[in-house]
């Protein structure tokens, strides 16, 4: 049986460095991290909204049990036993289920482990999981917007004046909330990690009130299975993807990103100094454009049936 010391929330929009620093961190003998994200937090919340009986453990597996975590726990031979998953949840809330979630998907033992959970959609809830878990903490990845935005095109063919849009809001969202307990709240920069990553490691040890263990910079295999890191087995430094923009569709990138390259020091390259956001109009149209491309990524990742349904649940 694990003894918990504590419990750690990686968060950071997708393309960030969350699978990165997640890989990194997990050489560590006193952490533990789940392989798969699980961006279930914001759907438990909704879940324990409604007053709840003592079937809530069945209806939530009936909603959740084919969600995109348990597919891919699935497809690697290694399911979640539901039973076992209620067995160890200390209480019917989002919490508990979250933390029974937890202990039932990490096969580790010892004491004062820090057990973890990496999911970017977790970035949505900084402020909820900051007020569920009261001794959790939290890390925070931030990749410089622009390259996040270009990363998505890479990846799944997304719109990069939504997706920097998108990764504005979120970021600013998840400092606004983690301000506010900066004793349990650490925002690391991907750009960091890359060129410093045993420094950036030291902060994140010393944040956690762990010592730094020697050959923690060191990946075990690749962290990435999309994008130009895609296969590599060391802290890649690439080259700036924003230099192949044009300066008319660069400037609109950096209008958009203005607030968040201030806030986490990114140099503009273009003469943008003032906000333009996105419509709330523009946002919805590019979104629909946007489909096509995340349909045939999860059809790829799940196969037809497992990845159609999953995008329609959506």
């Amino acid at each position: 049986m694990v003894d918990v010391a504590q419990y750690l929330f990686i968060v950071g929009l997708p393309r960030s460095g969350t699978k990165l620093l997640r890989d990194l961190l997990k050489n560590h003998s006193k952490i533990a991290i789940l392989a798969n994200e699980t961006d279930l937090y914001p759907v438990f919340r909704d879940f324990f909204t409604r007053k709840r009986g003592e079937d809530w453990f069945e209806l939530l597996w009936q909603q959740v049990g084919e969600s995109k975590f348990f597919i891919r726990r699935n497809n690697a031979g290694d399911p979640i036993d539901p039973a076992h998953w209620k067995s160890l949840c200390p209480s019917a809330t989002a919490a508990g289920a979250m933390k029974g979630l937890i202990l039932a998907s990490i096969d580790r033992t010892g004491d004062e482990i820090i057990l973890g959970d990496k999911s970017p959609l977790h970035i949505t809830c900084v402020r909820e999981i900051l007020g569920d878990f009261p001794d959790a903490k939290v890390l925070h990845i931030v990749r410089d917007g622009r390259e996040v935005a270009l990363s998505a095109i890479q990846a799944w063919k997304k719109d990069p004046l939504r997706a920097i849009q998108q990764w504005t809001d979120a970021v600013m969202s998840a400092h606004h909330a983690g301000s506010a307990v900066p004793d349990r709240f650490l925002t690391l920069r991907f750009e960091d990690l890359k060129s410093n990553p045993t420094r950036t490691l030291e902060a994140a040890c010393a944040f956690l009130g762990l010592e730094y263990e020697p050959g923690m910079a060191d990946l075990k295999g690749s962290a990435e299975g999309l994008g130009r890191a895609r296969g590599k087995t060391q802290v890649m430094n690439l080259p700036d993807r924003a230099e192949s923009l044009g300066p008319r569709q660069l400037k609109r990138m950096e209008e958009i990103f203005v607030p968040a390259s201030r806030l986490y020091g990114y140099a503009l390259k273009t003469s943008a100094r003032r906000e333009r956001r996105l419509s709330a109009i523009q946002m919805q149209l590019r979104r629909v454009m946007d489909i096509p491309g995340v349909v045939r990524f999860h059809i790829r990742q799940f196969g037809w049936i497992e990845g159609t349904r999953y995008v329609l649940r959506k």
